[in-house]
């Protein structure tokens, strides 16, 4: 018996494989720019495979600008914000998912309700705030300003996976002796490492590539993050796309190997509290 043709056989992979070169191009056109010798960079009609790669590019970035220092200023506030808002996401979700009461309804609503107001209408009373408290030349700005958009996504998300915990087992282990305190951090806690990974992974991608309030709540140049640092590079006459490409590449290099490295519990997280057993 011959087998039978179906042509969803074929166009499910070339679906897959169109949909997966149409979001990689944009990387990829970004490295052929890097590479280009920039006086070709304007040559009609485009190369999109560079037969002479020049890769003096990434050396210049980090030889002649300070792309390090922006790169190490990224990295302080994302990972000060993210720890500060899972200190506090973690017990707030915890809460509103084992205490049940109209007020913690009320308030879940409420903290929700303030994602969705837009940040860029905060900009300006934060900007007065952290003036008034002569903030507005440190990264404290930021790290206060991350950490408070930070905590309602990432309490939402660990409300979910918490509700997808049995509470019988912090039942069973305040039964062998634990105080309700000793069986989150020993039986809860472990349980929820995905949806905390998840959560991590989310407030990071969130800091790390915000440009408004890092370009709006800090004035000291030596303290940017890499997205206002790259953002600088534009000049009033002269526009070096080969930097820029450069510089833009190696900032996204950091959060694409976080994504690889704890992708599966990215994925375990968000869906876990999507159904309730």
């Amino acid at each position: 018996m011959k087998p039978t043709f179906r042509f969803t056989s074929i166009l499910r992979p070339l679906t897959i494989a169109f949909v997966c070169a149409l979001s990689l191009f944009p990387l990829y056109w970004m490295f052929v720019t890097a590479v280009t010798p920039e006086a070709r960079l304007l040559q009609y009609p485009p190369v999109f495979v560079p037969l002479d790669p020049d890769f003096s590019a990434f050396r210049r970035v980090f030889t002649i600008g300070p792309l390090a220092l922006w790169l190490f200023n990224s990295a302080v506030l994302t990972l000060s914000s993210m720890t500060a808002a899972l200190a506090i996401s973690v017990f707030a979700g915890y809460s509103l998912s084992r205490y049940k009461s109209p007020l913690a309804t009320g308030l879940a609503f409420l903290l929700l309700a303030t994602k969705m107001i837009p940040a860029t209408l905060l900009m300006v009373p934060l900007y007065m705030m952290f003036k008034d408290w002569g903030l507005n030349i440190s990264r404290w700005a930021l790290i206060i300003a991350y950490t408070t958009f930070e905590i309602p996504f990432a309490t939402w998300m660990l409300k979910g996976y918490f509700d997808s915990l049995p509470q019988e087992l912090e039942q069973a282990a305040e039964v062998d002796g634990c105080s309700p305190f000793t069986a989150f951090f020993r039986v809860t806690l472990p349980l929820a490492a995905p949806g905390i990974a998840a959560a991590a992974i989310a407030s990071a991608v969130l800091a790390w590539g915000d440009y408004d309030f890092a370009r709006g709540l800090i004035a000291s140049q030596p303290n940017w993050p890499v997205t206002v640092g790259i953002n600088s590079l534009f000049g009033e006459h002269v526009i070096h796309w080969n930097d820029i490409m450069t510089s833009s590449l190696v900032s996204i290099l950091p959060v694409m190997a976080l994504f690889i490295l704890v992708e599966r519990y990215i994925v375990s997280g968000m869906t876990a509290g999507a159904v309730k057993g």
